[in-house]
Formats: C-alpha cells, structure tokens, sequence
C-alpha cells in the first residue's frame, strides 16, 4: 500500500510502523532512503526465491524441505495476533541472523552443484 510506504523527516525521530522509504533531503540526497524494514523484507523475498530454486531442482516436497532447512535452521515460531483486523505478527526464537545466512549458502552451495 503506497500510501502507509513512504514516511516523512520527522520518522527519523519518531518512527512509523509502516514507512519503507524516507525522504533524502536531510542527507542531500534527491532520492528515497530505504528502512531496515525494507532492506528486510528484500532479504526475505531473496531467500524465498532461493528456497524455490532449491524445491525445484530437488523436487522436494514440503516434507522434505522442513527436514532441510530444520537441519540447516534451529527455528521455532509463534504468531501473535493482537486485534481482529490484524495480520498478525510471527516471533522465530532459537535462530539469528548468522543461521540466516548459513542456511542461505548452504542453499546457494546445493544450488550450484553440477
């Protein structure tokens, strides 16, 4: 939703909830700044694509591809959803960025074998 996208300057000082771009005015810049929540959910995207890849060329089904990446992945979830119209917020514990990443090249390593 463009709308809820793109904050103001005073969102460096008190953050939105909802805001992926800033404006670069106040660094000199005539383009947007990206959040962290943008630069996020870009990473997220990256390894979905990557895990699709992977399905794919293995042919696994979902089964399958909970044993991998809970081999790679000690990851635990729960959702929390705090009023009817929202979406929900999932909590992952066990895992940090560093697994993140192993599990990416390890996906990227199977990814690239002959």
């Amino acid at each position: 939703m463009p709308w809820q996208n793109y904050g103001d300057d005073t969102h460096f000082e008190i953050p939105s909830v909802t805001a992926a771009l800033y404006p670069g005015n106040r660094f000199g810049l005539k383009e947007p700044v990206p959040s962290l929540r943008f630069k996020a959910v870009r990473k997220g995207m990256e390894m979905l694509n990557y895990l699709r890849a992977f399905r794919e060329k293995h042919g696994y089904d979902e089964l399958q591809m909970l044993k991998v990446i809970g081999n790679v992945l000690p990851l635990e979830s729960k959702s929390r959803v705090e009023f009817y119209e929202d979406a929900g917020t999932t909590e992952y514990r066990g895992a940090n960025y560093s697994d993140f990443e192993s599990l990416k090249y390890f996906i990227l390593d199977r990814l690239l074998e002959g």
